[in-house]
């Protein structure tokens, strides 16, 4: 790939947007306390507290306490699983996606995880969040495309002790996502994504059509940098492409922000700017590929301040 890049300044601000589908799950939020839904105790004793310690939004989520953990344990680890589901009416070769948040207290040990089941092949799939992120909320989601009209959502809780709480369980039907760049507007979160943070802390949420990352802390002899990541973009060799995107930095931001686009053979189309100093600042990066797959990388290298992108997308050149 032709390693260049054109910078121009955004003449407006960042698009913002909503998803206004119908959310399949009636009281997703748990306001109703089980309302429409069936809580279980599927081994040792887990229960279902009244009132939630912690919810993600409005008054109430959906408590597990792990109060006695059975004798044998399941899988070799565990003591105790608790489990709640539902059953919904979907549309075959629909695409919907599904979504869920998940909090577990500092007391809980174990396994996250959302199961839907809307028939075989395309119509299940399996979602977990990380157990090691105590006290924080978290959100497991995911696309699938029914096989069949029956569509069952289970959040599972495996342990031995301390609570879990779900809370805003969503289910819409989607636009298949058709783009060179997958989720380029992050409405799906981090569908296709991977964020890291391999030097320091730099902490990163999808929100509003744009991604933030956030520098909180430094690393030991390197800046703190911030990483998302997604690899399998589809390119035909010797095509011609553009690559977009917009950035825009706090005024705090010291250090710089990057974006690369790699393939296989490490032919490379790289951009790294100071910062924007709180201005949106718009990228178009034209390139020919060399190498059907590639991989796209969203930097964020400074000790301190905020780094906004948004606007995402790879467009053949005509």
């Amino acid at each position: 790939m032709k390693k260049i890049c054109i910078a121009m300044i955004a003449a407006t601000g960042l698009a913002y947007g909503s998803n206004a589908a119908e959310n399949l799950i009636r009281n997703g939020s748990f306001e109703d306390e089980t309302r429409d839904w069936n809580f279980l105790s599927m081994h040792g004793i887990v229960r279902n507290l009244e009132r939630s310690t912690v919810v993600q939004d409005g008054d109430e989520g959906l408590t597990m306490r792990f109060e006695k953990p059975a004798d044998k344990l399941l899988n070799g680890k565990y003591g105790a699983w608790g489990r709640i589901h539902k059953t919904v009416q979907v549309t075959p070769g629909k695409n919907y996606l599904v979504r869920a948040y998940v909090h577990a207290d500092k007391g809980f040990s174990g396994v996250l995880s959302m199961l839907v089941k809307a028939g075989e092949g395309t119509g299940t799939i399996q979602v977990f969040a990380d157990a090691a992120r105590q006290g924080k909320w978290q959100v497991m989601q995911g696309e699938f495309i029914p096989t069949s009209q029956q569509c069952r959502v289970f959040l599972n809780a495996m342990g031995d002790r301390g609570e879990v709480t779900f809370d805003n369980v969503s289910l819409y039907e989607v636009a298949a996502d058709t783009g060179i760049v997958r989720n380029a507007d992050f409405m799906r979160g981090l569908n296709h994504w991977t964020f890291s943070s391999p030097s320091g802390k730099v902490e990163g949420n999808a929100e509003n059509k744009t991604f933030l990352m956030k520098a909180v802390e430094a690393g030991s002899r390197t800046p703190a940098w911030g990483r998302l990541h997604q690899t399998g973009i589809v390119l035909v060799p010797g095509r011609k492409y553009v690559l977009e995107f917009t950035v825009e930095t706090s005024p705090g931001l010291t250090g710089e922000f990057a974006v690369w686009l790699k393939d296989s053979s490490g032919n490379l189309v790289a951009k790294s700017c100071p910062p924007t100093g709180g201005k949106p600042q718009s990228f178009f990066c034209p390139f020919t590929a060399k190498e059907p797959k590639a991989t796209l990388y969203l930097n964020m290298i400074s000790n301190q301040g905020t780094a906004r992108f948004s606007n995402l997308a790879i467009k053949e050149q005509h």
